[in-house]
């Protein structure tokens, strides 16, 4: 059985933490689609598993610019052994995302500057 790590959406150090001790078999699950910066990091982490929620459409609707990611990023982490699971409670992610902005989070990056 994988082991689980659970990491913030946006945390520093995801891609920067050495995860080669647990073998390759870690689990990455977000709330959301990875950004273009956590994509990278996803292939630098060694995790062998990205779950996630809501896609990048319903984070970029509350403000976030997400950046340019390639159409085929999905395709491209599983030609590199990282198995992606999405829209896992995508409903249930977006109403996370929009309390959020409803609570005025801080929404770095803003796509509407």
């Amino acid at each position: 059985m994988p082991r689980y790590w659970r990491c913030p959406r946006r945390s520093a150090g995801c891609g920067s933490t050495d995860l080669s001790r647990h073998s390759g078999r870690l689990v990455l699950y977000s709330s959301a689609e990875p950004c273009l910066m956590c994509f990278g990091a996803v292939l630098w982490s060694g995790v062998r598993g990205l779950v996630y929620g809501a896609a990048k459409a319903d984070v970029e609707a509350i403000g976030f610019d997400e950046g340019p990611k390639p159409a085929d990023w999905i395709e491209s982490l599983r030609e590199r052994g990282v198995e992606v699971i999405s829209g896992v409670l995508r409903d249930e992610a977006v109403r996370v995302l929009n309390t959020y902005a409803r609570q005025n989070g801080v929404i770095y990056n803003p796509g509407d500057q």
